[in-house]
């Protein structure tokens, strides 16, 4: 795509740029449009100055060789976002890990002490199987709970590459 806008306080030129769709996995989906431009300000402002552009005929393409530095730049920014995004799954998961394995030993205590404080075998019975379910759930929810540690990611789908050109009005 080419477009056009005039009328900015960025430098005059025209840049290269990007938009890739992240996918964010892990204990939450999050789905980000991700701007890439070798120029910050331009990767910044990106999606503001995509609102105000409009069409730009040239005849000019896109060169495999901007096309690769473009996806060079997206692969370092995902790589550093990726390794970040992992990080954070990780400790997410280990806060409700801890969370869940707290309620779970006071649920087991109590149920325990209401085991032993019955003399009445019906109460006893439906104790234990209530502590059975106790575990059971427990044990699902925490291989739930390590899958999802290992399960952060990001997948990255090239969207558009396009050309902008900044020109001041005159």
């Amino acid at each position: 795509v080419q477009l056009q806008i005039s009328n900015t306080a960025l430098p005059n030129g025209s840049y290269e740029f990007a938009i890739y769709h992240w996918c964010k996995t892990g204990l939450h989906k999050q789905d980000i449009l991700m701007p890439i431009s070798h120029q910050e300000e331009i990767q910044e402002q990106l999606f503001t100055l995509l609102e105000k552009a409009h069409d730009h005929i040239n005849t000019e393409t896109i060169t495999q060789t901007i096309l690769d530095r473009l996806d060079e730049r997206h692969h370092s920014l995902w790589l550093a976002a990726q390794a970040n995004h992992i990080q954070e799954t990780k400790q997410q998961v280990e806060s409700r890990i801890q969370s869940l394995s707290t309620s779970h030993r006071i649920r087991i205590r109590k149920l325990n002490e209401q085991i032993q404080n019955t003399n009445e075998q019906k109460i006893q019975r439906m104790r234990k199987s209530e502590l059975e379910r106790a575990e059971a759930d427990y044990s699902l929810r925490m291989r739930t709970l390590q899958q999802i540690a290992n399960s952060g990611d990001i997948h990255s789908t090239a969207i558009i590459y396009g050309t902008i050109n900044i020109t001041k009005e005159d």
